[in-house]
């Protein structure tokens, strides 16, 4: 997800995820690969992460996401 103001809700995402992209947002999604957010100011809100998440971005908030720490999950 590269460029600016880009927004996925509700999206069941089977690869990896890089959101290179400013002021991204990744909302109620389920992403079975890698996700990667290295651009800055982006949102993640309520989604399941299956694998790997690397969050190098500035600014960026991430709420009620399984799969992240502390909130673990295991995917099927």
């Amino acid at each position: 997800m590269s460029g600016s103001d880009n927004r996925i809700r509700g999206a069941h995402i089977t690869g990896d995820l890089d959101m290179s992209g400013s002021n991204a947002g990744l909302s109620f999604s389920t992403i079975d690969g890698d996700v990667t957010v290295s651009g800055s100011d982006s949102v993640l809100l309520q989604n399941t992460f299956c694998d790997l998440v690397d969050i190098g971005g500035s600014g960026t908030y991430a709420l009620g996401n399984l799969g992240l720490a502390p909130l673990t999950h295991t995917c099927p």
